[in-house]
This record gives C-alpha cells, sequence and structure tokens, in this order.
C-alpha cells in the first residue's frame, strides 16, 4: 500500500508539471481563438485535477466574452459535479461552499444564454443539497434549499431559452 502510495504521489506531481507546461505554452500563444479555446479546455483539465482556483485563472486569460462564458460554465458545472460527490459523501458543508463557488461563476458569464443554461444547473444543484439534508433529517436546511432552488428558478430566462427546474 506505501508503495501505491508513493506512486500515486509521484504520478500526480508529474501530471501537474505537465498541465502547467500546457498552459503556459497555451498562454505565450499569439491572442486569438485558439489560444481562447485552449485555455477553455484547461479549465476542464483543472477541475479534473481537482484544482478549482488554476481552473478559475485559466478562465481569467481568456479575452474573448462567448469563450470565456463556455469556460465559466464548464467550472460552474464541474462544481454543481463536485457537488453531487460532497452530497453523496454527506459532506452538507462543503457543498453548500461548492454551491456559492459555482454560484459565483454563474454570475461572471457575461453571454445570457450561456449564463441560463449554467443557472439552470446551479439551481438544481440546490435540489440535490435538499435530497441531502432530508437524509439526515435537517428539515429546515430543506425548506431553505428548495426555497433558493426556486428562487433561482425564476430569473432563468435568456432571449433563447427558458429553464424551469421544477418541470
Amino acid at each position: 500500500k506505501d508503495t501505491i502510495d508513493a506512486l500515486d504521489a509521484k504520478s500526480r506531481s508529474k501530471s501537474l508539471h505537465l498541465i502547467q507546461a500546457l498552459q503556459e505554452a497555451i498562454r505565450q500563444m499569439p491572442d486569438g481563438e485558439n489560444r481562447n479555446y485552449g485555455l477553455r479546455d484547461m479549465v476542464g483539465r483543472w477541475t479534473a485535477f481537482g484544482d478549482f482556483v488554476a481552473a478559475q485563472q485559466a478562465v481569467d486569460f481568456i479575452n474573448d466574452p462567448n469563450t470565456k462564458s463556455d469556460a465559466l460554465e464548464n467550472l460552474a458545472n464541474a462544481y454543481v459535479q463536485l457537488i453531487h460527490e460532497q452530497v453523496d459523501a454527506g459532506d452538507m458543508a462543503g457543498a453548500r461552499n461548492s454551491h456559492a463557488e459555482a454560484q459565483k461563476a454563474v454570475d461572471l458569464i457575461p453571454n445570457p444564454n450561456t449564463k441560463a443554461a449554467a443557472q439552470y444547473e446551479a439551481a438544481c444543484a440546490w435540489i440535490g443539497i435538499a435530497k441531502g439534508q432530508l437524509k439526515s433529517g435537517d428539515w429546515n436546511g430543506v425548506r431553505e434549499s428548495l426555497a433558493k432552488a426556486q428562487t433561482l428558478d425564476e430569473p432563468i430566462e435568456s432571449p433563447g431559452s427558458r429553464y424551469n427546474v421544477w418541470a
């Protein structure tokens, strides 16, 4: 077991160095579509690695509003996935903290259609949190989470879309 843990740590360290080198190479590219798309894709790499701070930093380097919208939606959705994992593990405080971070990402999305889709996922995450609270007997938490989901559902509209959490 110790050998496996040591190899896992070494592999993780090498993977981290590769991801950092890849992002640096992308950042050195001339401004344009390829650079922006590369940075957008780095968000997924960082969140898969569990480094949400680095993912947000990758977003900050993107200068095209639509690509930035996609990257922020990817970041928010990664937080939503983490929320589900935290709820399954019984980490309700972690799930609420992750939701706050997901909502921060949603709030920064400049494209209204992308923002509406991401907001819908964030609203649905409150329902997942409520399910976890229900399992633990936290009735006040359930009421609060469902109220937040319902509040978030009201403004989920964009010029081309309407999302309904309760449908």
